[in-house]
């Protein structure tokens, strides 16, 4: 194909309109966007470290980096969630790929209307923000990575201890019984 981008651009990207001899738009390329895209690189290096998705988004709200969306309410504070984070990381165009059906839109809308999908997967390395093998390392796959620093229970990770600052973990050896 031409190269042109359907989609709104995901963070780290602008679109950029391209036009005819006439000045008559014929479609959109997405450019890299040099702040936005050491952000993004920044937030690979330290998924390689080790750090969780919660860990990053913390540091991101700390150093008061502007998230991908503004609210939605004007007087209301922006900040990264663990969910962004992951769904930047898990981004294959990051890598160096594009995959067109493969959106978590285009995949719900197939899944309500009850439709098969056939993703088709593009190289795009023009627009890699990191080697194929960083995304891929930041990616593992058949492992999900707990998002919050804990297991399964959805409050693991969102509380700290008062002495070591570390990240707690709901536990339970009972379905009756919790521990922190």
């Amino acid at each position: 194909g031409r190269g042109f981008q359907i989609g709104a651009p995901p963070y780290g990207y602008r679109g950029a309109k391209e036009l005819d001899s006439r000045g008559e738009p014929i479609g959109t390329h997405w450019r890299i966007e040099d702040g936005e895209a050491e952000i993004v690189r920044w937030m690979f290096s330290m998924r390689l470290k080790g750090l969780s998705y919660c860990r990053i988004a913390d540091d991101l709200n700390g150093r008061k980096i502007a998230t991908p969306r503004p609210p939605r309410n004007k007087t209301a504070r922006s900040y990264w969630r663990p969910s962004t984070v992951r769904q930047l990381i898990t981004n294959p165009i990051y890598g160096g790929n594009c995959i067109w059906n493969g959106s978590p839109f285009s995949v719900a809308k197939a899944k309500r209307e009850e439709r098969k999908l056939e993703p088709v997967e593009f190289a795009r390395p023009d627009l890699a923000l990191v080697s194929y093998e960083v995304w891929s390392r930041c990616n593992p796959k058949g492992t999900e990575r707990a998002i919050r620093g804990g297991r399964r229970h959805p409050l693991s990770g969102l509380t700290r201890c008062g002495d070591c600052s570390a990240r707690l973990s709901i536990s339970s050896s009972s379905t009756t019984s919790r521990t922190l």
